[in-house]
């Protein structure tokens, strides 16, 4: 596949894999932080909960922050050095810029968190209604870029790592190495 700066096109990932994608990254954090409610390590929820209550927020305002830093520690590490995280390489999707397929560094990846993660330490509904309008421009942009790939200079396309880098266990490239066009 050509650069985009020779006049070629980028491929877009399906917009049903970036949904179920974030969905499953969410869900995912979401346990994590209950086991590590269970066994005691996210005392501070706990303890501030009932304390800490802002409007609109309420009681939730605790439990929201935290679960957007650990988003941001999940989504930011993992976009920066490999382009996608646990949940985008089950589904086979990753994140690049636009104007190269290496994973797209820190700088990039947080600006890519900062709008969704946010997002996330809204109240429930504003939670929702936000992620929804971030969303939306991919719903007709032929790239199907959201607005914050857009702020980011990124795009998500289809990749298959085990079928480009081998089965993890056999995995011998380094995260950093570049992926030609090609193998996208």
């Amino acid at each position: 596949m050509k650069q985009p700066s020779e006049g070629g096109s980028i491929c877009p990932a399906a917009l049903w894999r970036r949904v179920l994608a974030r969905g499953i990254d969410y869900l995912a954090i979401f346990w994590l932080l209950f086991a590590l409610d269970v066994i005691g390590v996210t005392f501070w929820v706990a303890k501030y909960t009932d304390r800490v209550t802002p409007a609109p927020w309420g009681s939730s305002f605790v439990v929201l922050t935290t679960l957007a830093a650990f988003y941001a520690l999940l989504e930011v590490v993992y976009i920066a050095k490999r382009g996608q995280t646990p949940a985008k390489e089950l589904l086979k999707i990753r994140v690049v810029r636009i104007d190269h397929v290496d994973a797209p560094g820190w700088h990039t990846a947080v600006q890519r968190w900062w709008l969704p993660g946010l997002a996330l330490a809204l109240p429930w509904w504003g939670a929702l209604a936000a992620l929804a309008a971030l969303g939306l421009p991919a719903l007709v942009d032929p790239q199907r870029r959201t607005l914050y790939d857009r702020l980011s200079h990124t795009v998500v396309v289809p990749y298959d790592a085990k079928k480009v880098e081998g089965p993890i266990a056999t995995r011998r490239r380094s995260v950093n190495e570049p992926v030609s066009r090609e193998m996208l």
